[in-house]
């Protein structure tokens, strides 16, 4: 929802927008997970400790990775799809919904696979935010502390890592077939 108007309108203060929701890509993990950890339980929502604050986090360190995607995209494809459909007599939310969604929906769904994989290997911000429910990164991560479980971990590790490059590559097959789509060829 935040490209489409980085991309296509001419917002005050763009420059500072894109670097606020790139932010978590410079920020070491540890300290976005203390400075998530703070705000959580000091800012003005105190939320509790567990699956919600996770989500949440999650959706602060995949929102970097859906914007690079998007955003490019969307600026993209030519401003006179949208005046066409304007001029035929769309409203606003027609001219997205016919025109822009399906020209996007590769770049949406590349977006969510590489979203999903950065989400499901994140063992620091969980680990920060999580109470007593264990998710599968902070379970996997203190299994290796005992050296009974690391051969019951090691296979389950080893198809993370196939399915996380399955998915990342095919997140770049569906962006790069939406690219070929775009430019008719």
């Amino acid at each position: 929802m935040a490209s489409y108007p980085l991309a296509r309108r001419n917002v005050r203060g763009k420059a500072l927008i894109s670097a606020l929701m790139l932010v978590p890509l410079v920020v070491p993990t540890v300290v976005l997970g203390v400075a998530l950890l703070i705000l959580f339980q000091r800012g003005p929502g105190q939320i509790g400790l567990g699956l919600t604050r996770i989500m949440l986090a999650h959706v602060v360190i995949a929102i970097p990775f859906a914007v690079l995607i998007l955003l490019p995209r969307i600026a993209s494809i030519d401003r006179r799809l949208e005046e066409a459909a304007y001029d035929l007599g769309a409203t606003g939310l027609q001219t997205f919904r016919l025109v822009m969604l399906p020209l996007i929906v590769p770049s949406i769904i590349s977006a969510f696979l590489i979203s999903f994989v950065f989400s499901i290997d994140e063992v620091v911000i969980a680990s920060f935010l999580s109470s007593d429910q264990v998710t599968y990164p902070v379970y996997l991560y203190s299994g290796l502390k005992f050296p009974e479980k690391t051969q019951t971990l090691i296979p389950v590790a080893t198809i993370m890592i196939v399915i996380s490059f399955v998915l990342a590559f095919g997140a770049e097959a569906i962006r790069r077939y939406g690219d070929r789509r775009l430019v008719g060829k």
